[in-house]
């Protein structure tokens, strides 16, 4: 079976495409929430214009039963590639999957790249079981670990009221001298120019472990583009941001996205403190006052999921606080090519 460039155009191709990407979960997975269909369908057919995506499939009877989707950002981090990789259960342990990471190695290596990415969901201490052959192959394919996440889950009404009020409480004493702004589906437009000013930071201010990324150069244009691509894929979002009264320079921002499918599982997406602004709880305090938000707005959200690098004890310690609990790991590998 040899590897083909899917075409995206190909309705029938792609349907092929998520019936293994929705298989490889079940057999995974399948505690965690299922990936949504429209996302997937609406991200294939219409890409973020900063990256290039290109899907690499096999086949087998005339249907994909695998496939690499092979990422190049051309905005920013123009010296690596990130790649997904899944095989339907019923084809593995055929070569497959180790077909398909060689193959994105060279395309990757041709482009003029020097890293390549990918990831896997596996075993967290004592959590679920997860499939492990993801990780035996990346390693013998010459990645290694660059950073590990520990993914969590929490009840939406998890916290005992008082104790959320308590550690609202608490957050609002110490950032008395803040305000925050909550917002839904769109950013307001006077805010996005902050708001990119602040996201720039992050790939500097997250624990990112040997992954060799830089900061993105982020303006107002490509926030609210990203904040249309959201909408266009089916994710209500909202969030809130804090800034020093007075001032309109952001200090911190929290964002949650609630895809279609399932529907009652909301993500934590960003949650992040400018440095010159720590030491007033206001990460605790944006994150309370959207989960506060997210219960009003997406009544029916029973559960929320986020992760956070292993080694990024002060925000994993905000997370456990509201109730969060380790479920499983996102184990990130990286190769030099």
């Amino acid at each position: 079976m040899g590897i083909e460039l899917i075409d995206v155009n190909d309705a029938a191709a792609v349907e092929q495409l998520l019936d293994v990407r929705l298989a490889a979960h079940q057999a995974d997975e399948p505690d965690n929430p299922a990936p949504c269909r429209v996302h997937f369908r609406v991200s294939v057919a219409q890409p973020s214009d900063d990256e290039e995506i290109r899907f690499f499939g096999v086949r087998a009877d005339d249907r994909v039963v695998g496939y690499a989707a092979l990422h190049f950002p051309i905005k920013d981090n123009l010296h690596f590639a990130y790649a997904d990789v899944f095989v339907h259960p019923e084809h593995r342990r055929q070569g497959l999957g180790r077909s398909l990471v060689e193959h994105v190695k060279t395309v990757t290596r041709d482009a003029g790249r020097k890293n390549i990415n990918i990831d896997v969901v596996g075993v967290w201490e004592n959590g679920p079981k997860r499939f492990e052959g993801g990780r035996a192959l990346l390693e013998s394919c010459g990645f290694k670990v660059a950073l590990t996440s520990v993914n969590r889950h929490a009840d939406i009404t998890a916290l005992d009221p008082a104790e959320e009020q308590r550690l609202l409480d608490e957050s609002l004493a110490k950032s008395a001298e803040y305000e925050t702004i909550a917002w839904h589906h769109r950013v307001p437009e006077e805010l996005l120019p902050p708001l990119a000013q602040l996201n720039s930071i992050f790939l500097s201010q997250a624990p990112l472990g040997d992954l060799a990324l830089e900061e993105e150069k982020l303006d107002a244009d490509r926030m609210r583009k990203s904040g249309e691509r959201s909408i266009a894929r089916g994710i209500e979002v909202m969030g809130v941001v804090a800034r020093r009264k007075g001032s309109t320079e952001l200090a911190a921002t929290s964002v949650i996205g609630v895809p279609t499918e399932p529907g009652d599982v909301g993500h934590q997406w960003i949650t992040l403190v400018d440095p010159a602004h720590r030491g007033h709880r206001l990460g605790m305090r944006v994150k309370v006052e959207n989960l506060r938000q997210l219960r009003v707005v997406r009544p029916k959200v029973t559960r929320i999921c986020t992760d956070n690098a292993d080694s990024n004890a002060h925000m994993i310690a905000i997370n456990e606080a509201l109730g969060f609990k380790a479920v499983d790991a996102l184990y990130e590998y990286q190769a030099d090519v």
